[in-house]
């Protein structure tokens, strides 16, 4: 509770809807991940067939994630555990669970705004409530301010934006490099297309 500075309410409702499926809890308090669901380390060949698809979690964006955030904003993050069977495994976009394999970014279908809104259970009436709680998710990483999402408009139509995660959080594609141009997250397009943090 301290290290995440939540209420001991939310840690008890986050308990009851991850246990025992993805965390078990022993009797003196220590909790554990579910094997069958999460893998630490390197995962070998034989290992990525038998758990595909899988997602790379990196341990230090992650733990910067939820380290430079307000308690708000990382109740928001539990929604991103919601959305891993929803991203493009190779750019790192929210997208149709039909697209979470495709190779080509042209083809991937992004989910919409108010689908996001949808999937997280949030009133979509209030949607532009949610981007702008989002799009302030930042976190320092090497000395340098990284945003958990960014918003580019798909195909110049900024009503239907596309919505790709950070690859210093998440990532098992062949080329983070892509995302970080994709998604904004070069700090040259950054200086850019970025809104100001409010």
């Amino acid at each position: 509770m301290k290290l995440l500075g939540v209420s001991k309410s939310t840690i008890t409702r986050f308990l009851e809807t991850v246990s025992p499926r993805y965390l078990t809890v022993d009797e003196s308090g220590l909790l554990y991940l579910d094997r069958q669901t999460f893998r630490r380390g390197k995962l070998t060949s034989m290992a990525k067939k038998e758990y595909t698809p899988y997602r790379k979690l990196l341990i230090n964006g992650v733990q910067a994630l939820y380290h430079d955030n307000s308690a708000l904003l990382r109740k928001r993050l539990g929604c991103f555990f919601k959305l891993l069977p929803y991203i493009n495994a190779e750019y790192n976009l929210i997208c149709q669970p039909w697209c979470v394999e495709e190779q080509r970014l042209d083809l991937v279908e992004p989910l919409s705004v108010t689908e996001f809104c949808e999937l997280c259970h949030f009133d979509r009436k209030h949607w532009k409530k949610y981007i702008k709680e989002y799009s302030s998710i930042s976190f320092m990483l090497a000395g340098q301010e990284e945003r958990f999402w960014s918003l580019i408009p798909a195909d110049g139509n900024p009503s239907r934006e596309r919505i790709f995660i950070n690859p210093y959080i998440l990532y098992q594609g062949s080329d983070y490099q892509t995302v970080i141009r994709a998604g904004g997250f070069d700090p040259i397009v950054r200086a850019i297309s970025w809104p100001a943090k409010s």
